[in-house]
């Protein structure tokens, strides 16, 4: 290998690297006493990824604030946070500035969102808090860039798009501006009781798409049809809802319930943002074949 060119060289280390990618410690050690220069070209791919415990999370938050040119690398980061979160920070984070992916508790979101230069591309806001925190009138205008450059949303509930912790929604007005590159939601947990909120949802400028995972009637799970039928009432091809077979019985989805899952399951190459079905194109569907003579919706 000595006497191959320095860029082939490179390149079967990098290939290397992304094919022991699920191992990451031990690349990182091995190639570590390599060279320098080996360390350099692979350290964007060890350390591109993060999924901090609960355990970790101040260790993670110290070598953030001290050694960021390890965490500079960090495209994606999953904090699994115990609810509430028990820690509270004033360090500053710029060694974050570059992530792309997020999902982190309430106080992290709102102090990256002060970094110069923190534009993510997509947030998984679990937390209610999050988005509540970051909507708040008297953060608005700090923040703003930040929503302006999430383009994929996962939100707990409808909850989330509320500037209190009462019931009242947010209104087109106020939400448009706030959202105006977002192309795909999903909600975990919808209640028929926010329909308004969610047809409020609908008119961000740009949405293509809008994953509901869950449906609830009268504080219950709606079964499959209870679910559909309410969605249907939309008539929106954007709302989509998972009624594939394949995907209720895929057990790699049984994670996705879980407060980390969906960002997990993106991390791992999973493309959550395509997942369900177009309640009113699947009803359409349906109707062409029971009654082919009658014209589509």
């Amino acid at each position: 290998m000595a006497n191959l060119p320095v860029e082939l060289v490179q390149d079967i280390v990098l290939t290397a690297s992304r094919c022991m990618i699920a191992d990451v410690r031990w690349v990182g050690q091995c190639l570590a006493l390599t060279s320098h220069d080996v360390y350099s070209w692979v350290a964007p791919i060890l350390f591109e990824s993060w999924y901090i415990l609960p355990a970790k999370i101040e260790q993670f938050l110290d070598l953030a604030a001290t050694r960021g040119s390890i965490v500079s690398h960090a495209r994606t980061l999953i904090m699994v946070v115990p609810s509430p979160s028990p820690i509270h920070t004033t360090r500053t984070f710029h060694a974050c500035a570059q992530l792309e992916v997020v999902k982190v508790p309430t106080y992290l979101l709102a102090a990256f969102a002060r970094l110069p230069g923190f534009r993510p591309t997509t947030v998984h806001a679990l937390d209610n808090w999050s988005l509540r925190i970051l909507l708040a009138p008297d953060s608005c205008d700090v923040v703003r860039p930040l929503l302006a450059s999430v383009k994929r949303l996962c939100i707990r509930d409808l909850d989330a798009l509320s500037r209190t912790n009462d019931s009242n929604p947010f209104y087109p007005p106020t939400l448009r501006p706030l959202l105006p590159s977002v192309t795909h939601v999903i909600v975990m947990s919808f209640s028929s009781d926010d329909m308004p909120r969610l047809r409020h949802l609908l008119q961000v400028p740009n949405l293509e798409r809008l994953l509901i995972w869950r449906v609830w009637l009268a504080g219950r799970p709606a079964n499959r049809q209870e679910a559909f039928d309410t969605l249907a009432a939309l008539k929106d091809k954007r709302v989509c809802y998972p009624l594939e077979t394949m995907e209720v019985n895929d057990p790699e989805l049984r994670q996705f319930a879980v407060p980390s899952g969906p960002a997990r399951l993106q991390r791992d190459g999973r493309d959550i943002w395509s997942l369900g079905t177009s309640v009113l194109l699947h009803m359409i569907k349906v109707r062409k074949l029971i009654y082919p003579s009658l014209c589509p919706l």
